[in-house]
């Protein structure tokens, strides 16, 4: 399949998956891409609190793989299909710039494609920092698996 078709096919499935959920609401596109919108924010805001919530306040182990293979997730669609596929859903819901274009303006006074190379450095920065913590783990739960005492 083409990167195209892969966008594609995802952003049918999270537009399906939205009707879903909010046709109680509307059916229009606007809103749903703004309700979009809300959630996409709000989730960036979550998966932030819950890297640094399982590196201080609730380090278990099992809770820093998931984190990391969600940011891994996330990081891979990002790199392989060169875009946010939930970024491209709320512009096609929209049919006007995305809620989240409009929060990037406003607190950074940076245009979207400035923002979103300097995401992706820090996001793949991120990725590696989150990997070595987890090999840093790892080595330490081999080492005392293998602990000799002499």
């Amino acid at each position: 399949m083409q990167t195209d078709q892969i966008i594609r096919f995802i952003e049918i499935k999270v537009r399906d998956l939205l009707k879903f959920f909010y046709s109680w609401l509307t059916n229009e596109g606007e809103p749903l891409g703004y309700i979009l919108g809300v959630i996409h924010v709000t989730f960036c805001i979550t998966l932030i609190l819950m890297v640094i919530i399982s590196h201080t306040l609730y380090p278990a182990f099992w809770l820093q793989c998931v984190v990391f293979g969600v940011v891994l997730i996330i990081w891979l669609q990002h790199i392989l299909l060169k875009v946010c596929v939930i970024f491209t859903t709320e512009f096609k819901l929209t049919q006007n710039d995305p809620p989240f274009y409009t929060l990037i303006k406003f607190f950074t006074n940076l245009d979207p494609t400035d923002w979103a190379i300097h995401f992706m450095v820090a996001e793949t920065i991120a990725v590696g920092m989150l990997a070595l913590s987890l090999i840093s783990r790892i080595s330490l739960m081999v080492h005392e698996f293998y602990k000799i005492e002499l």
